[in-house]
């Protein structure tokens, strides 16, 4: 299993917006600047005795390092530009480094052409460097590396033969170097005072003056490679450090920046190849260009049986190979290669290439998934021989077991102690015999438990009702608490199932108890992700929080103290199913329920749905407690407990939780607030090393802004802090969350606490994810339907429903809600780390009567952060509306990666409006 989570095509952002669609992008957006100082040991050179500061950014208008670092502009204005996108055509890829492999294809980057020639015919100067390296050592016709150019107008470096040459309008084509194959050579060219200098690897080849100054027409394109349709002529090799400055840099600038990139690229790891002959045993079905729409490019795994090493190290008879079948939207002819067929490889680790994560491929072949797979960096589904040189040293390859245990840089986790197991089992016995007593009054006196138990769901039923019908969105309890609807439904909607007793209620294929059928289908859920974690040597600790009508009974139907522990069976049999699975579920309800009852404080807000500071203190001081079982733990706490705790006063709210949005009149409240910190004064903050990992909603997250959130309450138990991974209703979604973050962050856990409200294990409309499973949207187009919603996505307020539009197509139709509310449908989803800081195009396809009624948006958890929200004007007619944007890196500050994506119209919208699509794509994205 551990090749599999690698096949994503989406991963962990939460956007609010009708419909996504997200598609991979091929490099994150950065806009960081290579700064790097001509005097290693000091930054500083001579110059007529006075030191000189060397600012090698100045002047700086385009970089392109490698992809996996982006891209970054500057305007002729001076302002950054943080939109411009990399895209391949033909056969270009990245290798394993983010370098720019350029075999029979090349990248074009969309709009550089125009901003880099309002720079240089402005200044008339430039300096253009790249790190090139040449695999043919000879070609017959000349083969562009990079162009800044239309048609024969602009400038172009370019191999001719054996040489590296620059041609400018007007110019045959000037020498710059030889082009040994396998070489790498970093060329610089300077542009002054018409005046052209040549200087590789930090030395002047030459200098020449020409008659005319150069011109670079503004609908120049700038392009690396070969991009034109027809590959009879291309150049063969690979790019990075690309860079532009509209200054001409001395030769003192230029050798700093070339000790600078040999010194970056000696310290990367070399890249372990296996050059093998082999026989083709089966083959993965590869899709069609159009079906594989809106995606340019898949993979698809070969089966092979291996009949000689030739290079390398290699013990297995069979091997798994990922070839590239299909790019820049053309079917390659290697994906009908006979099966029996005899081939030389030269193969590359799958894992050491990361940009893969996030391709479409086909893996119908993979059966056996302990086998081995690997990628083909000889590019033999291109055409390509495997003589063709590599640019790192080819290494002794490892053997099956040691390729396990360097498949990422961190080694599984070790085996937990005996005593750290037997402390894991004592505990699991005590919360299974504590479950087993709680449920005997409904198991063994089922009429009496009835009777007890029946005015607290009729007196719920009551209120439920009632909001339902007339209309209130919440009711305050006795003592001013409120409640919403989802904080009773579940509770109620489990009173007609519990009342059969505990035979009728398991028989989980009864289409009448939805809620326990998904509750069922949750720990279902719960017990695999369990496994996946422990084949890992991770411990899973769950909590379920309960909800404020389960702990508050008096406040939630004004019912006698001492009944809550009577109330809700289906906790305890859940609770029961999970521990018997080997799930360490832990049980707070009754040290919440005992916090409530003391009164030390409010365990719950009353403005607001989420817990109070001491309701996350009681849980924390649960978890702690089992945390302390752990060897690490204890010598953490060896260290010195390196945490304080401060109390603070605050004015919390007015929350909007419980009261009318347009009342302006609500009350804040005063709390007392216990501030974790350290011994300087500043807060806890997650720790994305610690050994323990707290996933789970937004309970997990609350009052994180005063170090009091649930994850610094455990760092204060056990005296370290620890990582968080939460966001807004996302428990269904942890196991995708995790396996977005990938094996080597997953690898550095020892323990995972998932916490998240217990009601929504009785969602039937939730899904829960698996670990491994792709991310991105869900039926973006509104495809799917089920119980007149479409599935994937959550409504409030307001209805859909599903309208046929012209043409035949299928649409939704969002309809307003009575009152002085939005209908707001929405769907969170997951992004890879890789789409952080990438460039996205968000647009809406649709139709409104209304002016700026019918709007889509999307934003990521780490502070419900909006970033970007597109408008339809309301004229009656069809728009498609686009708007583009940069997800921010600091989106996963937290590590969620968790985004959400919603269709809204406006509270006083009175005419539904008709949606087709929505969509979020990558720039280089076919819409």
């Amino acid at each position: 299993m551990k090749q599999l989570w690698r096949l994503l095509i989406g991963s962990n952002i939460a956007f609010c917006l009708l419909c996504v669609c997200w598609s991979p992008v091929p490099a994150a957006v950065s806009q960081q600047i290579l700064k790097i100082s001509p005097d290693p040991d000091g930054g500083r050179t001579e110059e007529n005795g006075a030191p000189k500061e060397h600012a090698l950014e100045a002047g700086l208008i385009f970089q392109l390092s490698t992809l996996n670092d982006g891209i970054f502009a500057r305007a002729a204005e001076g302002q950054p530009i943080n939109w411009l996108v990399a895209r391949p055509r033909g056969f270009a890829r990245p290798n394993a480094f983010g370098a720019l492999d350029l075999s029979a294809g090349g990248y074009v980057i969309e709009q550089a052409g125009s901003l880099l020639s309002d720079h240089l015919e402005r200044t008339q100067v430039f300096t253009l460097m790249a790190s090139v390296t040449c695999f043919d050592g000879e070609m017959a016709d000349e083969g562009p590396i990079i162009s800044l150019s239309v048609g024969k107008r602009g400038i172009q470096l370019a191999q001719k033969g054996a040489q590296i040459i620059f041609r400018a309008e007007g110019m045959d084509g000037n020498l710059v170097c030889q082009a040994p194959p396998g070489e790498r050579r970093h060329i610089s060219i300077t542009y002054a005072d018409r005046t052209l200098r040549y200087v590789v690897n930090g030395l002047l080849m030459a200098a020449e003056t020409l008659d005319e100054k150069i011109s670079i027409p503004n609908a120049a394109r700038l392009s690396l490679g070969q991009v034109a349709p027809s590959m009879a002529s291309h150049w063969n090799g690979i790019i990075e450090g690309v860079a532009v400055y509209d200054r001409a840099l001395t030769l003192e600038e230029i050798a700093a920046l070339d000790q600078a990139q040999k010194r970056r690229i000696a310290e990367r790891e070399p890249i372990p190849q296996l050059r093998v002959r082999a026989v083709l045993l089966d083959k993965s079905h590869v899709p069609t260009p159009q079906q594989l729409s809106p995606y340019r490019q898949s993979l698809a795994v070969f089966l092979y049986e291996v009949r000689e090493v030739l290079c390398g190290q290699y013990e297995e008879e069979q091997l798994h190979v990922a070839h590239w079948c299909v790019l820049d939207r053309a079917a390659l002819p290697y994906k009908d290669t006979e099966i029996g067929s005899e081939h030389i490889l030269l193969l590359e680790p799958f894992e050491v290439h990361p940009y893969l994560e996030s391709e479409p491929i086909s893996t119908d072949v993979v059966e056996d998934f302990s086998l081995p797979w690997f990628y083909d960096a000889g590019g033999r589904s291109l055409g390509f021989e495997v003589d063709r040189l590599s640019e790192s040293n080819v290494t002794a390859f490892m053997t099956r077991e040691r390729l396990e245990q360097a498949d990422v840089l961190r080694d599984l986790p070790p085996l937990f102690t005996a005593a750290e197991r037997a402390a894991r089992a004592a505990a699991i016995d005590h919360e299974l015999a504590s479950a087993r007593q709680r449920l005997q009054p409904y198991r063994n006196q089922h009429a009496q438990w009835l009777r007890t138990v029946a005015p607290f769901y009729e007196t719920l039923s009551e209120k439920l009702e009632l909001m339902e019908r007339v209309g209130p969105s919440y009711y305050i309890g006795r003592n001013g608490f409120g409640f919403h609807p989802g904080n009773v439904e579940y509770l109620v909607t489990a009173y007609p199932a519990l009342k059969l007793g505990e035979e009728a209620l398991l028989k989980s294929e009864r289409d009448d108890f939805p809620e326990f059928k998904a509750a069922l289908r949750a720990v279902d859920s719960i017990i695999e992700f369990n496994a996946t974690l422990k084949s890992r040597n991770i411990d899973l600790l769950l909590v379920l929080i309960p909800g404020r009508a389960h702990v508050m009974t008096e406040e939630s139907a004004e019912f006698r103290t001492g009944m809550d522990r009577l109330l809700f069976p289906f906790h305890h049999l859940l609770n029961e199913h999970l521990l018997r699975a080997d799930v360490e579920a832990l049980n707070i309800h009754e040290a919440m329920v005992d916090a409530y009852r003391t009164g030390d404080g409010p365990v719950y807000l009353r403005s607001d749905m989420h817990w109070a500071p001491r309701g996350i203190q009681v849980a924390a001081e649960k978890i702690g407690q089992r945390l302390s079982r752990y060897d690490f733990i204890g010598e953490a706490e060896g260290l010195g407990r390196r945490l304080v705790e401060e109390s603070l006063s605050i004015n919390f709210g007015p929350g909007t939780d419980f009261r009318d949005e347009g009342d302006t009149d609500g009350q804040p409240e005063s709390l007392e607030v216990v501030g974790v910190r350290h011994f300087d004064g500043s807060g806890v903050e997650p720790d994305v090393d610690s050994p323990v990992l707290l996933m789970g909603d937004s309970f997990v997250e609350f009052f994180s802004g005063l170090s009091a959130d649930l994850a610094s309450y455990i760092a204060a138990e056990i005296g370290m802090p620890i990582a968080r991974i939460a966001g807004d209703a996302a428990g269904p979604r942890v196991p995708r969350m995790l396996s977005m973050k990938g094996e080597n962050y997953i690898r550095g856990k020892r323990v995972v606490i998932l916490a998240f409200l217990q009601s929504y294990l009785f969602e039937p409309s939730t899904r829960w994810t698996r670990f491994g499973e792709p991310g991105g949207l869900t039926n973006p187009a509104f495809e799917l339907w089920s119980d007149g919603r479409p599935v994937g996505w959550h409504l409030e307020n307001g209805n859909v429903r599903q309208v046929e539009l012209s043409g035949r197509t299928m649409g939704l139709e969002l309809i307003p809600p009575n009152g002085n509310k939005r209908a707001v449908l929405m769907q969170a989803f997951e992004l890879p780390d890789s789409a952080l800081g990438a460039q996205f195009r968000l647009t809406l396809k649709g139709r409104s009567d209304e002016v700026n009624m019918l709007s889509c948006s999307i934003s990521y958890e780490a502070g419900s952060e909006v970033v970007a929200t597109v408008n339809h004007p309301g004229d009656g007619n069809w728009h498609t509306l686009r708007t583009d944007f940069v997800i921010p890196a600091q989106a996963n500050q937290f590590g969620a990666n968790s985004f959400q994506r919603a269709i809204a119209l406006g509270r006083a919208a009175a005419i539904p409006a008709l949606i087709d699509d929505v969509r979020l794509t990558g720039l280089d994205e076919k819409e």
